[in-house]
């Protein structure tokens, strides 16, 4: 896949936001990006609740584009942390590698309070330590990703891929923070995504409800 005929879109309760990547000597420049509010009505906590009008507004969104026009057929969205589960497993070092993720996913079920049936689920394997194996397990209720599906569908969109919020936020950063231990905070208009990465990728992830709305209430009050 060609990063150029991809669209990345971010879908919060309250805004849409897109861009579009290309390649120029071996580095990534924004080819086009757009932005627009959405009703408090349309999505609520990662769920769509108005798809015809999310529709609408996406297909503003890309009239907006700057830069360029946003033309592509292809989208790769991300998801919010309060949508998914995800816990990093311990297994046992003598697991062969092949057999990793589907003994990660057996294992996922011990902590997930979701049948496995209603899920969509990814699995990272991990750098090996000494004592044990370690992926990284993710899933989201497939309702979620099915009802996004639907509204590009029916813009002739294909969705080619998902991502979890805090990694897509975490992969814009300097390479330099990648290599460290760094606590990532995502401050929404609700929630607050608090995401832990070291050198191997995401490590663990909460949200926490003090967020920008909080914020400007206390300041309305305070200073009346």
């Amino acid at each position: 896949m060609k990063n150029k005929n991809i669209i990345g879109i971010d879908i919060s309760d309250f805004s849409i936001e897109a861009v579009m990547l290309g390649k120029r000597k071996g580095n990534f420049e924004i080819l086009s990006y757009s932005r627009y509010r959405l009703s408090p009505d349309i999505v609520e906590n990662g769920k769509i609740l108005n798809k015809k009008r999310l529709k609408e507004d996406l297909n503003k969104l890309f009239k907006l584009a700057k830069l360029k026009k946003m033309n592509s057929k292809k989208v790769f969205i991300s998801v919010p942390e309060s949508k998914i589960f995800s816990r990093i497993l311990f297994l046992p070092k003598n697991i062969k590698y092949s057999k990793l993720a589907e003994v990660g996913k057996l294992k996922a079920e011990e902590y997930i309070p979701e049948i496995k049936e209603n899920l969509i689920s990814a699995v990272k394997i991990l750098p090996e330590s000494k004592n044990y194996k370690e992926i990284f397990y993710s899933a989201v209720k497939s309702e979620i990703i099915n009802d996004f599906i639907d509204v590009f569908k029916s813009m002739n969109i294909q969705v080619v891929g998902a991502t979890m919020e805090s990694i897509s936020s975490f992969t814009g950063l300097e390479d330099s923070l990648k290599k460290k231990t760094t606590l990532l905070l995502d401050i929404g208009s609700r929630t607050t995504i608090a995401s832990i990465f070291d050198k191997n990728g995401i490590r663990d992830t909460i949200n926490i409800n003090i967020a920008g709305n909080n914020v400007s209430r206390i300041l309305m009050e305070k200073l009346k």
